[in-house]
């Protein structure tokens, strides 16, 4: 991922929807990995704040943000010169509690928490204004500060609006999914939560339902930076085949599975999809792949895909 975006990297809050692409990518070249495919899953975090930085703002952000934290070091370090006090402890406490961040950013998630995220800028902002001296801060002029006081409360307003009609529409879709799977009816809050992982999944799958595979691959194609997880690849595929678009199904159904290869399911709609399609050499492959998979944890639904895939294996094995 960071030698494809070095620079700039591959956009804020992307992470989780580009690996999912990029793991697939690396099954579909190295299928002969079993090791690593029986323990490989959906991967929502790096797990390292560095590295998340470095994938979504590129070399740019990363060295703008190793820059901050010299900063800060360097600022606590002359801190220890404090007469006051209060200014001495309020300068180590706010320290601590960025480096303590830092700190568990390197096994954790913190800046994907939202009450961390803020701890940490509030912190930060503490510490700047005990630490710098104020002679070397530009000061705003009367009117600078009104026109920015003014942005602010307008984009406050803006956002409070915005706020008030995602919160509608999230009461709508739970609405929706207790009632109706109506596709027409999911539409009018499309453009509103169409930002949504799980309510792409909700209405694309309403789409499936309701025939409307065009319309389906349309918005899924539209959204090609969410589909993080293999059961929206699964979806797209159905909505391929269901269209008539047979390669991209097929190449869907691929993406799903070497996206998390250890799941029974994606495979077994896969074996489904060639068996329909006449393609019976291919879908007995599957289905052999699928019987010679280690089970990680038993369940009847494991039990019952395993069964189904023995006689979808035997009904292949005689049209040849």
């Amino acid at each position: 991922m960071v030698m494809d975006n070095p620079i700039i990297g591959v956009g804020y809050g992307n992470f989780e929807g580009q690996y999912g692409s990029y793991q697939a990518k690396y099954f579909a070249n190295n299928p002969h990995n079993s090791q690593v495919a029986e323990m490989a899953d959906i991967v929502r975090y790096p797990y390292n704040i560095f590295l998340q930085i470095l994938c979504e703002q590129g070399v740019i952000g990363l060295t703008l943000f190793l820059l901050l934290l010299l900063l800060i070091i360097h600022l606590a370090v002359n801190s220890v010169k404090h007469k006051n006090k209060f200014k001495l402890f309020l300068s180590l406490a706010t320290f601590s509690s960025i480096i303590s961040i830092c700190v568990c950013g390197q096994t954790s998630y913190p800046f994907d928490i939202i009450p961390v995220y803020i701890i940490f800028f509030i912190s930060l902002s503490i510490f700047i204004g005990i630490n710098v001296n104020n002679s070397s801060i530009v000061i705003l002029k009367a009117k600078a500060t009104t026109v920015a006081i003014s942005s602010m409360i307008i984009l406050g307003c803006y956002f409070l609006v915005l706020s008030n009609q995602k919160f509608s529409a999230y009461k709508r879709w739970r609405y929706l999914s207790f009632n109706s799977m109506d596709s027409y009816a999911i539409s009018n809050i499309y453009p509103i939560l169409q930002g949504d992982i799980d309510f792409l999944h909700f209405y694309s799958k309403a789409l499936l339902k309701d025939g409307e595979y065009l319309k389906g691959i349309a918005i899924m194609e539209n959204s090609k930076k969410l589909l993080a997880y293999p059961e929206l690849h699964l979806t797209l595929a159905q909505l391929y085949d269901g269209a008539g678009q047979y390669k991209n199904a097929e190449s869907s159904f691929k993406t799903a599975c070497n996206m998390v290869p250890n799941r029974f399911h994606s495979k077994y709609l896969k074996a489904k999809f060639y068996y329909h399609n006449k393609q019976f050499i291919k879908a007995a492959e599957t289905a052999k792949q699928i019987l010679n998979m280690k089970v990680k944890i038993p369940s009847k639904t494991i039990d019952k895909i395993k069964a189904d895939t023995e006689i979808l294996l035997l009904q292949s094995q005689k049209q040849l």
